[in-house]
């Protein structure tokens, strides 16, 4: 054998061995925080839906729309005025 074949071959055993395990475990605790993570905000966003939502429908009260002439005036220039804008 040469002598650049038994320097290559001693090079390559004296890398670690571990850090390809290093690197798998890395790679395993990532994959398992991810999936971790996305079960507990999964819950967690269920948890904040069912605050504001409910089984049975609930009675709204529905404004008259009369005698509201200037509320409802107030709200058309609104309008316009955001139309005109866009």
């Amino acid at each position: 054998m040469s002598a650049a074949a038994t320097s290559s071959g001693k090079e390559a055993t004296a890398r670690s061995p571990f850090a390809g395990c290093a690197i798998l475990i890395a790679a395993l605790l990532v994959m398992v925080f991810l999936v971790v993570f996305s079960v507990f905000t999964l819950f967690r966003q269920f948890a904040e839906i069912e605050k504001f939502t409910s089984d049975k429908p609930r009675m709204l009260e529905v404004s008259k729309l009369e005698d509201q002439e200037a509320a409802l005036n107030r709200l058309a220039e609104k309008l316009e005025s955001a139309c005109r804008k866009t």
